[in-house]
């Protein structure tokens, strides 16, 4: 059994690459990433990166745009924008049973989520950096409504706003 571990750790091969997600930092272009339970992000270009959750978009359309505006010695600066329909998932969490948060004759309006991320990252080494966050979240809703406000995202911060 030791046998067949050792000669099995011998085909792991792990790439050691910096990870840019929370950051001002773009992936380079051309890389993709996927994560479980994480976004799948694209580097369009090399100060452009396009973000999507595959599963989570079938239920609240949305999409991210991070862009690389400069870099200041260690400092770089990046702005993130996101919008979002939470419409659709709201809809199906108004229901009775299981999966129901809100009263099935809930009235959910259109809303239109927006999410602006002004991200400072100061880099230590190429292990270690620190990134602040300058946040502003915008959901205009359009239509009537008559849905309990619910106070915690318990859901999605998208719903918070």
């Amino acid at each position: 059994m030791m046998l067949f571990a050792l000669s099995f750790s011998m085909f792991a091969h792990a790439d050691q690459v910096e990870w840019s997600e929370h950051t001002a930092h773009t992936l380079p272009k051309g890389r993709w990433e996927v994560g479980l339970f994480g976004p799948l992000r694209y580097g369009l270009s090399e100060s452009t990166e396009l973000e999507i959750h595959p599963i989570w978009a079938i239920v609240s359309p949305h999409i991210a745009v991070k862009q690389d505006l400069f870099e200041v010695g260690r400092w770089s600066l990046g702005v993130r924008q996101s919008i979002a329909y939470p419409t659709i998932l709201l809809q199906n969490l108004a229901r009775g049973g299981i999966g129901g948060i809100m009263p099935p004759d809930s009235q959910i309006p259109h809303i239109i989520s927006s999410d602006t991320r002004l991200l400072a990252t100061k880099d230590y080494s190429e292990k270690a950096s620190v990134t602040m966050r300058l946040q502003l979240n915008v959901a205009p809703r359009f239509g009537e409504s008559n849905y309990p406000h619910i106070p915690v995202p318990l859901v999605s911060h998208r719903v918070a706003a």
